[in-house]
Order: C-alpha cells, then structure tokens, then sequence
C-alpha cells in the first residue's frame, strides 16, 4: 500500500534547519543520539542535514552497503530512479531528521505500508514497530528533535509514507451536507478527483482545477495515501480529502478549509480494473449528489499520476443518458447535466 512521506506541507519548521558550513547542510551528531541499528551501520559519521532529510537506500541482500544516498525535502519512496537497481522484495531504506521547534506542538503520524515492516525512533526513543499502516499522535517540547524510521520491504513494488503533520480537521460524511450548508455552500458544484496511487517517487500529485466557479468543493479521493499539491484559488471553498490508507495530506491552500475524513467512507472504485467506463463515472457522480446534495461539474480520475488537470464532462450519449435515468428511477439520483462518453480503456 503505499509509500512513506514525512510531510512538511503543513509544518514549515519541520526537516531542514539549522546552521552548517557544508554545502548539503550536513552536521555530526553525538553517537548517543542515533539510537536506530540500520543508522550505526549505515551512517557511523552520525550525520544529519540541516537541509531536509538524509536517507539511505540499501540492497537487504547487502546491508552493509549504500545502494544510494540522498537529501530529501519529504520521506517519501517508490519504485523510481533513487531505487533503481534494488528488487522491490529486497530493498531497505533508512531516513534521519532533524526539526527544531520552540513551542510545544503536537503532531499526528501517518503510517502508511503493506507487507514491510517499520521502526520508528524519536530522540532515541522506538514508539513504532509494526508492519501494518497505523496512526499515532505525539507531543513534542521546545527544542531540537531527531527522527529516524527505517524501513524494510518484502513485496515486488516499492512503496512507504510516513506523514507527520498536524491532525487534519475531521468531517462525519453522513453530515456532509449540513457542514457544506452551514458554510453557505449549498449552490457549490464539486470537483472529483479520483486517483488509486501517486506515480511520483514522493508519492505527491499536482492538482489543476480547469474550470473552477465560485464557489467549488474539491473532492480529493484516493487508495494510497498523497501528498496532495493544490494551488490556493479563491474560488475553492472547501477541500475534501479521502484515502483508503491513512496518511493523505494537502499543500498549499488554507489549512481552515481542508477537512477529511475516516476510510469508512466510499473510496475510489474506477481503477480496479484499469478501466475508465461512463457507467463507473456516474457511480461517482451519484456518489457526489448523495453524499454533497451537489453536482459533479468536473472530474480528473487516473490509476497512476503525478498531475491531474479537472476537466468537465458535459458531451452527451445515449448511454448516459439511459445510466442518467437508472438512477433518477431506481435510486433518486437526479442530474441535469450530460455526461462524457470515454472510452472504456484498459
């Protein structure tokens, strides 16, 4: 399932700071520090950067041996070029960070993996051990912190996130349309954008809204969890975020306006079979009307991206028409705009 990402989205503080005389920010740590077995091994200097995060790529065939090392402004690792070279099944990967803060803060940890397994330390404490995508909140007093997460994978592909951001604000999706009423949204129409996994090797999409008017709900749906990046237009409202995997997060826009909410709720059902067909669009334009009391006026679904541009769907078929009138018979869906007639691709 996924991917591992610390964010900083919606932290600036976070990873990257500090004073170095070195080019790439790197500092020497006090050997005490590192408390992570991968680290000593992998990183005996005890460096870190001022700059972001240093990670390490390792064979696990090989552990004594840096496949490749680099800074990176998030954890975030998937098939692509920093893993070239390593089998999914035998890849490993170790990340070290530093964050000063001068306040007290709490933040959320957005474990996200699938058949891997994970340690994480903070300050040379250990508070996670598992192989299963988890959540958990830490608080984290004035000063200078060190976070280290190591990372081993046994499937085929690559992937792993861990987000640390604060809790995002929750919305019970059976009160969707009172909180969406009460911001005074109830003439809005929705963007949808429908995607099961990020192609980006941080595991982030870029969003476009074609054709935004005042006001839009941006609904953002997704298996895996994203690094969502979304430019902050004041015709957006409100932003919804959905992901089957915990972890999702949003960079750019006014954090007052993001909401998410539990994975209870419908996540994506057009990429399963790689398919793109009219009927499985309407499904979430009946999903939208149900859940919003709106309208889809545009919609951007893919399997795979790492740029998304929302497009309308107002070209009519006889197909969609007659899918139109199911629903408004059977199950009160009403719409009255046309649809689009893709072509169901594999």
């Amino acid at each position: 399932v996924g991917a591992a990402v610390i964010a900083l989205s919606t932290v600036a503080f976070l990873f990257g700071v500090g004073l170095s005389n070195d080019p790439n920010g790197i500092v020497v740590l006090q050997s005490d520090r590192i408390a992570s077995t991968i680290g000593k091994r992998l990183n005996p200097r005890n460096e870190v950067s001022s700059q972001g995060c240093l990670a390490f790529y390792y064979k696990r065939s090989e552990p004594n041996q840096i496949a490749n090392k680099e800074i990176v402004r998030s954890i975030a690792v998937s098939d692509g070029p920093s893993t070239r070279g390593i089998e999914g099944d035998d890849f490993g990967g170790y990340w070290i960070c530093k964050f000063k803060t001068s306040a007290i803060v709490k933040k959320e940890f957005s474990v996200s993996q699938h058949r891997s397994s994970t340690r994480i330390f903070i300050n040379g404490q250990m508070v996670l051990s598992g192989s299963v995508a988890s959540q958990f909140e830490v608080s984290f007093d004035p000063g200078e912190h060190i976070i280290e997460v190591e990372y081993e994978n046994n499937y085929s592909t690559i992937g792993f996130k861990v987000a640390v951001e604060e809790k995002m604000k929750s919305i019970d999706p059976y009160e969707m349309i009172a909180t969406l009423d009460k911001m005074g949204l109830t003439e809005a129409t929705v963007h949808v954008v429908d995607i099961y996994e990020s192609s980006a090797q941080d595991m982030s999409v870029q969003v476009d809204l074609g054709s935004a008017r005042e006001p839009t709900v941006l609904w953002l749906r997704s298996h895996e969890a994203i690094a969502w990046k979304v430019e902050d237009d004041p015709d957006v409202a409100a932003i919804i975020v959905s992901s089957m995997v915990p972890g999702s997060q949003v960079a750019g826009p006014n954090q007052s306006k993001v909401f998410g909410y539990q994975r209870s709720f419908p996540w994506p059902n057009v990429h399963h079979r790689g398919q793109r067909c009219e009927s499985e669009i309407l499904d979430v334009v009946s999903q939208t009307k149900f859940w919003f009391g709106l309208e889809m006026d545009a919609f951007a679904f893919e399997y795979a991206a790492d740029h998304v541009r929302t497009t309308g769907y107002r070209q009519p078929s006889i197909a969609g028409e007659l899918y139109r009138a199911f629903l408004e018979i059977f199950f009160d869906v009403k719409s009255d705009r046309p649809v689009v007639n893709p072509i169901c691709k594999k």
